[in-house]
């Protein structure tokens, strides 16, 4: 198969986002304001998605909203939570209050400026990141963090394949795997987009295999010539055609 993928990789890669196509997934949402912000999250997609009552275990996700310091019973639903390795994200309404909040790491905290309201896209990066390839049907459901988590989602593969071209050996043997979390990063972002598989995985299945040739044809060309610096320009050709994928995977209209 071109870019050096098997037919069983390829084969996998479609069964892992059509199996997440078919689950439904839902945040949790407590704490002050927590209403409001659930209907924000939900606006134009499934209102069952976000939902503001609930236990943390049977969630996919759990969004803690404050205003300063955790009340007892957010502190509480937070180590439910990741006792049970549901992830767990905050939003703090008061910007002065820096303190650490239980359960919750601080990457995963994110501030609500003053006057500009919830920081949706910030809150879908940390959605992204945590939670994995089960943000994607997240996304599907709320349109509102569609764009955050695929564009979080293709930074984090942007940046896996410029790890994997600084590893040793030559660049033919890096196309495989890179080429591999590229076709992921597409059939997720389809996923994310509400677009059926069945119909548009294959659409997205070429543009990936296509672009893998094009990249390894670039790097085959260029990189020789180098006298230094081989590896970092390889990487730095990995990492640019994985965002341009992704983004381009991103704004491709459904057929």
């Amino acid at each position: 198969m071109p870019a050096g993928l098997s037919n069983s990789a390829v084969l996998r890669a479609f069964r892992e986002a059509r199996g997440a196509a078919g689950t439904g997934a839902t945040l949790l949402v407590v704490g002050p304001m927590a209403e409001q912000l659930a209907r924000e999250l939900a606006a134009g997609g499934d209102p069952g998605a976000a939902r503001t009552v609930g236990r943390p275990e049977d969630a996919d996700g759990l969004v803690v909203v404050l205003a300063g310091a955790p009340a007892e019973e957010e502190v509480e639903l937070a180590r439910r939570a990741t006792r049970a390795n549901v992830p767990v994200a905050a939003v703090q309404l008061d910007p002065a209050h820096d303190a650490e909040v239980p359960y919750v790491l601080a990457t995963d905290v994110v501030t609500c400026p003053p006057g500009e309201g919830f920081p949706v896209s910030a809150l879908a990066a940390v959605l992204a990141r945590r939670l994995g390839r089960r943000a994607y049907p997240l996304a599907a459901a709320l349109p509102r963090v569609r764009e955050g988590i695929s564009a979080e989602a293709t930074r984090q593969t942007a940046t896996q394949n410029a790890l994997v071209a600084l590893l040793p050996g030559s660049s033919s043997a890096h196309f495989p795997a890179m080429t591999l979390n590229q076709l992921r990063l597409a059939l997720g972002v389809s996923v994310a987009n509400g677009r059926e598989l069945g119909r548009e995985g294959p659409v997205d299945a070429a543009a990936v295999l296509a672009g893998g040739l094009a990249l390894r044809s670039l790097a085959r060309t260029v990189v020789p010539r180098l006298p230094v610096g081989r590896r970092l320009v390889r990487a730095a050709i990995a990492a640019g055609g994985t965002l341009a994928l992704g983004e381009a995977a991103a704004r491709r209209p459904s057929l």
